[in-house]
């Protein structure tokens, strides 16, 4: 297109055009080569992911007033992406260590009482099949979130993934929190019932 005229023609049939409301990053090309899981969580392209959320800190947790409480819930993106569990946890440690440039835990509470706290959840299953790479290091990466105790620089882990995965298939979304394939108003209430159980149990699992 030059000045209004037409140009540059595609000499052959184009079948599928997307337009993303951002340039994609390394996770989101993977995520369209390999597709979305079946069932579980749906990956959404341009969605942050542990890689690329240190990059938008600032327009999203560390400019909110009077901040005491990070929930960091990532790792989906980067798995169904193809990214091993220690590629993840590299970049959750990055993302939250105050020993780095950018780190949540460099943010400090406005009251003065400390840096803010850090919660890192594991990653819930994905409907991926048990014998998927990728599942094999969603597992691996959940049992370093919760082996960790602070190794990412975080001050609690919580367990999303016991939440609300299938006790007979672990790899899989128990049905109860599935509508027609797709995550339900069940599934995000039973994380958020997660996070209450956890900070009201003696002694608190999490504070905020």
């Amino acid at each position: 297109m030059a000045q209004g005229g037409s140009g540059d023609f595609f000499n052959g049939s184009i079948s599928d055009v997307r337009v993303y409301q951002q340039a994609l990053t390394t996770a989101d090309a993977g995520l369209l080569y390999h597709g979305d899981a079946p069932t579980g969580p749906l990956a959404g392209i341009g969605a942050p992911s542990a890689r690329n959320a240190g990059t938008t800190l600032n327009q999203t947790a560390a400019d909110e007033p009077n901040l005491r409480t990070v929930i960091v819930s990532l790792g989906a993106n980067d798995i169904l992406a193809g990214d091993s569990a220690a590629t993840v946890e590299a970049s959750l440690t990055r993302l939250i260590k105050a020993t780095n440039a950018g780190g949540i835990k460099q943010i400090n509470r406005s009251d003065g009482s400390g840096a803010v706290l850090v919660i890192l959840t594991t990653v819930p299953p994905l409907g991926l099949s048990s014998d998927d790479p990728r599942e094999q290091q969603r597992e691996l990466l959940n049992s370093d979130i919760l082996a960790s105790h602070g190794g990412y620089g975080e001050d609690y882990a919580i367990d999303f993934d016991l939440a609300v995965r299938d006790a007979s298939n672990g790899n899989q979304v128990a049905p109860q929190y599935l509508t027609n394939g797709s995550l339900n108003d069940n599934y995000y209430n039973a994380l958020a019932q997660r996070l209450a159980d956890a900070v009201k149990a003696f002694p608190p699992q999490a504070q905020l």
